[in-house]
């Protein structure tokens, strides 16, 4: 795992870890594989960092490491300026980080997957000193699959993105993962339970659910000043389009949004049927507009690009 840190000139902060960089390896005890996937800078200017790293019994586990702000690791949290996760099944399983935030009262959040049997998109919250926090679902830990189409079993899912509303509710974008899959997002309470207002059920999902043709992906989630959710990600019919659906506040896709509540944008240069891109970050500016980032391959072999776009 690396941080790099710049100044702002674009240069390496030679005042951060070892000439600008900081690098960890062996944080669960496996020997390899250490990845960040997030970052973020507490309201103690820490720098927290998630992903996963391979563990002893030949699996992942979900990380969190913490950096002081001259690049060294906080042995404030878990003793060594690190810790490493499960998901709430016992067995071995493996777990992954993919995105964190800190809530008000300063707990840092988790969001990813786990598994055992099978994925499950979860929830960890830890205290200061790197804890689980029992007071978040009893454990800590937070796991769910929505429940697959016309009653069969769980779908699995993945947390992709992790925002805290102006209530302290817990929302998370990302996707199932049965057949295709489903864009999904959930709303917790501050104490681990799935919020009921939000769709009646705590969660909701939108993709061609009776046909299976479409994929739709949720990498990133904002919410507006109105307290609606824009939600990034992907749609894939026979070809992908950059997707952003708008989500209010009782769990609704907003069907003024777009068309049916999804904003779907094409690389104009793109051929029909050979175009792959996607959403992966999510701004509100300070007018409203919404910045979103991904990338675009034009064709099948062709060099991927940068993208940005914006939607007012």
């Amino acid at each position: 795992m690396a941080v790099w840190r710049y100044l702002e000139d674009g240069t390496l902060d030679p005042g951060f870890g070892v000439g600008g960089v900081f690098t960890h390896h062996d944080g669960a005890g496996g020997g390899d594989q250490d990845i960040g996937r997030d970052l973020m800078v507490d309201a103690n200017d820490r720098i927290v960092v998630t992903g996963s790293s391979l563990n002893a019994a030949f699996g992942v586990s979900m990380m969190v490491w913490r950096l002081t702000p001259d690049g060294v690791l906080d042995s404030k949290l878990g003793g060594g300026g690190f810790v490493a996760y499960l998901g709430d099944d016992p067995g071995p399983g493996s777990a992954s980080g993919n995105a964190l935030a800190q809530d008000p009262s300063g707990m840092i959040l988790v969001a990813g997957t786990s598994t055992v049997f099978g994925p499950a998109m979860t929830i960890w919250r830890l205290r200061d000193d790197g804890g689980l926090d029992p007071e978040w679902g009893g454990t800590g830990i937070v796991a769910h699959c929505i429940p697959g189409w016309n009653g069969g079993g769980p779908q699995g899912g993945e947390g992709e993105d992790i925002a805290i509303d102006s209530q302290g509710r817990v929302v998370v974008a990302g996707r199932t993962l049965e057949n295709s899959s489903d864009m999904a997002v959930w709303r917790y309470r501050s104490n681990g339970s799935l919020d009921t207002s939000f769709n009646k059920q705590g969660w909701i999902t939108h993709g061609d659910f009776n046909t299976r043709v479409n994929t739709e992906r949720a990498f990133s989630v904002a919410i507006d000043p109105c307290g609606d959710l824009l939600v990034g990600g992907l749609v894939w019919s026979f070809e992908a389009s950059f997707a952003v659906w708008r989500v209010v506040d009782d769990g609704r896709v907003d069907p003024s949004f777009g068309v049916g509540g999804v904003a779907l944008m094409r690389d104009p240069n793109a051929a029909w049927n050979q175009t792959t891109t996607g959403v992966q970050g999510i701004v509100i500016g300070p007018s409203g507009q919404v910045f979103v980032n991904g990338f675009t391959q034009p064709a099948q072999g062709a060099d991927a690009d940068m993208a940005v776009v914006c939607i007012r």
